[in-house]
């Protein structure tokens, strides 16, 4: 499960948004409006409520924030080099492991001319969505993608675990309209350029989230996509032969039963979740998905289920099983060692 970042976390929420807000109104020229001040004013509210941890975050959150307007260590040149020059990671890695988030930060930012300006963009995005935060690592990825199409034009400027880890964030933010859309296009941009398990882990939950939340008309269509991609992801896993992928993989099974299950199609929904728990035998999400399965193709048979009580549990497991997705900052932010 995604970390709290303090005991206050909706009040830090909060603020955080609103400090994006006030980012927005002075890249874009308003930041003396009247907009801008009624920002400010609930910034001052909504201060009073944050512990000593939050304080210190949205101090760097602000300075990070400031220094995208181009003051400070974002205006650096992203060189062809991940590293410039030395950086101890071993003290980043040491107020990780003992979650001192803050500090983290300061360490990145007193080695921003050790570090080209891609890398630390690209470290802060994955240590914010780590840290529950989508929105705010949005705003650091947009920047990492504008620096580095600045420099590899024509290419693609994010890696693929870079672009992994941006979906799985637009993802924590599909209720808006407009960023499913561009998670959607973003998937399948993913899917054909890498076989890489967890990038095709991403771009498979993307369309699975995606089929779960739209109208019938384009659910079908949604879903078998989602199997598609699943199914990619599956091989994979396999081809790779590395056990820290089983959780991706057992995921994914489940997932493809759900899909077969939202068409209907239930000895393909038995079949995947019985796949899953040869991966994971006593994952409670599959052995109560299994139950379901087995309770309803007695009662249903081969329609599509449809009543109250099954979209509840669809969209009960959905939801129990989106708090895995955490892992891929996780996983991703080691490689930046």
């Amino acid at each position: 499960m995604i970390r709290d970042i303090s005991k206050s976390r909706n009040s830090f929420s909060r603020y955080a948004r609103l400090l994006l807000r006030l980012h927005d109104a002075i890249s874009e020229g308003r930041g003396d409006s009247d907009d801008a001040d009624a920002i400010r004013d609930e910034m001052d509210r909504a201060w009073n409520m944050l512990d000593a941890e939050s304080v210190g975050l949205v101090n760097g959150l602000s300075a990070d924030l400031y220094a995208l307007n181009g003051s400070g260590d974002s205006a650096q040149v992203a060189l062809p080099n991940a590293h410039v020059a030395q950086f101890d990671r071993a003290l980043f890695d040491e107020a990780w492991q003992r979650e001192d988030w803050s500090e983290a930060l300061r360490i990145i930012r007193a080695n921003v001319t050790s570090l080209a300006a891609d890398e630390v963009a690209s470290i802060r995005a994955a240590f914010w969505l780590y840290l529950g935060e989508p929105m705010v690592a949005l705003t650091f990825f947009r920047y990492l993608e504008r620096l580095r199409s600045e420099r590899m034009k024509g290419q693609e400027p994010l890696t693929v675990d870079e672009e992994g880890l941006l979906l799985n964030c637009l993802n924590q933010l599909a209720d808006h309209d407009e960023l499913q859309q561009q998670a959607l296009r973003r998937a399948d941009r993913l899917a054909a350029r890498t076989d890489d398990p967890i990038a095709l882990y991403v771009a498979a939950e993307t369309w699975f989230q995606y089929a779960t939340n739209v109208f019938a008309i384009r659910e079908e269509a949604a879903h078998r996509r989602a199997i598609e991609l699943g199914q990619r992801c599956v091989s994979a896993c396999q081809a790779a032969e590395k056990t820290e992928f089983a959780w991706a993989q057992a995921t994914i099974e489940l997932h493809i039963a759900l899909s077969h299950e939202a068409l209907g199609e239930l000895e393909f929904a038995q079949a995947a979740c019985n796949r899953a728990l040869a991966i994971a035998p006593t994952d409670s999400d599959a052995l109560q998905f299994y139950g379901y399965l087995m309770k309803y193709s007695r009662l249903s048979g081969n329609t599509p289920l449809g009543t109250d009580e099954q979209l509840r549990m669809r969209t009960r497991f959905r939801h129990d099983l989106e708090s895995r997705d955490s892992r891929l900052a996780e996983y991703a932010l080691s490689k930046h060692a």
